[in-house]
C-alpha cells in the first residue's frame, strides 16, 4: 500500500484540503510528482513535508529536488530524526482527519501495511502541530547544510 494513494482518494471524495501536513521516513519520485499535481491543481492549497534524515541521506538528489520544487511553490520542507508516518488533513469543508501507521509515502513492495483514519479534529491538529513544530525547527538546517553543498 502507497500512502499517497490513500491521501489521493481522501481528496477525491472529501474535496479541496486547506492544509495537508505529512510525517514520513520517505517517499519516491512519483510520489513528489503527485504532491506537486495537488499543490498545482489547487486540491491541496498548503502542504508541509517532513522527511527522515535517513530519507535524505540516501536519497539526496530527490530531497534536493523536494526542497526546490516546494520553495518554488512557498511550501515547507525539511528532515529530521524521525520514523513517523503521520498525516494531518483540513478541509476547506470543515473535515480534520488524522491518519497513523507503518506506510510511507511509497509503498515497501510487501503490500503489508496498516493505517488508522481518525475523523477527530483535536488528533489531526495535534499530529499537524508537533509537525509544524519540527519542520520550524529543522527547516533552517535543510539552507545551511545546501549553501554548504552538503
Amino acid at each position: 500500500m502507497d500512502l499517497t494513494d490513500v491521501i489521493g482518494a481522501l481528496l477525491e471524495r472529501l474535496g479541496k484540503c486547506d492544509r495537508l501536513v505529512i510525517g514520513t521516513l520517505g517517499y519516491n519520485a512519483r510520489n513528489l510528482r503527485t504532491m506537486l499535481r495537488w499543490l498545482d491543481s489547487g486540491q491541496v492549497a498548503k502542504l508541509t513535508l517532513l522527511a527522515s534524515i535517513f530519507f535524505r541521506s540516501h536519497n539526496g538528489a530527490l530531497w534536493d529536488e523536494t526542497l526546490a520544487e516546494f520553495r518554488q511553490r512557498k511550501q515547507r520542507a525539511a528532515c529530521c530524526h524521525s520514523h513517523a508516518k503521520v498525516v494531518s488533513l483540513s478541509f476547506a469543508s470543515g473535515a480534520r482527519l488524522a491518519i497513523e501507521g507503518s506506510a510511507n509515502l511509497c509503498g515497501n513492495g510487501s503490500g503489508r501495511e496498516q493505517f488508522c483514519l481518525v475523523n477527530d479534529a483535536a488528533l489531526c491538529d495535534w499530529h499537524a502541530r508537533w509537525v509544524l513544530e519540527a519542520v520550524a525547527k529543522h527547516e533552517g538546517k535543510e539552507e545551511a547544510r545546501r549553501a554548504q553543498g552538503a
